[in-house]
């Protein structure tokens, strides 16, 4: 097995390192949490050539919604989004598109808290989302 074929711990970092330090505060509704989404995108575009027997889907979304009240500091809060966005990787065997096969979901969020630069909420967590869909990528069988 060669390293490529690895989960390797200093690319999950790599993108980590970029999220919460070149990027840093990724708040909802900011222009760096804009360019996080055209980051992700560019990064996951990378992917597309690592095999040629599936294709890859990078999608993004927007979404509006809420999800009612909570308690949270002894307040009583409700959360309400307008356009946040997503960003998907969608991988599919190109010669069965409309695959029933089992699946795995990977999800993350890249935006963080008032505050922090959001290593650890949740860059990290896409640091290693990214280096997982690698790693499968890179393994044929």
């Amino acid at each position: 097995m060669s390293d490529t074929e690895r989960f390797m711990e200093s690319s999950a970092l790599a993108v980590t390192k970029a999220l919460s330090d070149g990027i840093g505060h990724r708040y909802v509704g900011t222009m760096n949490e804009e360019k996080s989404a055209v980051y992700l995108e560019e990064l996951l575009h990378g992917l597309e050539t690592v095999r040629d027997d599936v294709s890859l889907e990078v999608v993004r979304e927007q979404v509006v919604g809420s999800n009612g009240r909570q308690e949270a500091f002894s307040f009583q809060i409700a959360n309400v989004y307008n356009n946040l966005t997503n960003i998907l990787l969608i991988i599919r065997p190109k010669d069965d598109q409309q695959s029933t096969k089992q699946s795995v979901l990977i999800n993350a969020h890249y935006d963080s808290t008032l505050g922090s630069p959001g290593a650890s909420d949740c860059a990290s967590c896409v640091g290693v989302g990214y280096e997982v869909a690698r790693t499968l990528l890179s393994n044929a069988s």
